[in-house]
């Protein structure tokens, strides 16, 4: 996993647990785009293109590698976070805010304490990157 092939993604998902591939999954499906995924478990990663494969040939592609990951993406690149609260979150922004550019976007669908996203939110302004916290877990 991490080679990018063929047309760019309209989105990309971070975080290929069970919340994560299935946004990835939807978005592909319905949105009718090709959506890229990340995850630092490889199996999580091929576990999520063989249910594209199954559910109809869906247009996604799976990387461990964030530095192929981010290049797989259309201009302005949107991201989708969907990993847990807290540290894990910090790793993966901090890993993804150091290869997007001015104009992409963050949308970390984990919750998290509205002091901390605004937080993540004032460290991203200052690299030109919107980021949004969107918690849609009911925990």
């Amino acid at each position: 996993f991490g080679a990018a092939q063929g047309p760019l993604s309209a989105i990309g998902v971070i975080g290929l647990g069970v919340m994560g591939s299935s946004i990835c999954l939807n978005f592909a499906e319905n949105a009718k785009c090709r959506v890229s995924g990340f995850d630092i478990a490889e199996e999580k990663a091929s576990a999520v293109e063989a249910r594209a494969n199954e559910e109809g040939d869906l247009p996604v592609v799976t990387f461990t590698d964030m530095r192929a990951f981010v290049r797989s993406l259309d201009r302005p690149r949107r991201v989708v976070l969907l990993v847990p609260a807290g540290k894990a979150v910090d790793a993966a922004l901090s890993q993804v805010s150091a290869l997007l550019s001015q104009g992409d976007v963050v949308v970390d669908m984990g919750n998290e304490w509205f002091k901390i996203t605004e937080e993540r939110m004032e460290r991203m302004e200052a690299k030109g990157i919107l980021y949004m916290g969107c918690g849609i877990s009911g925990g």
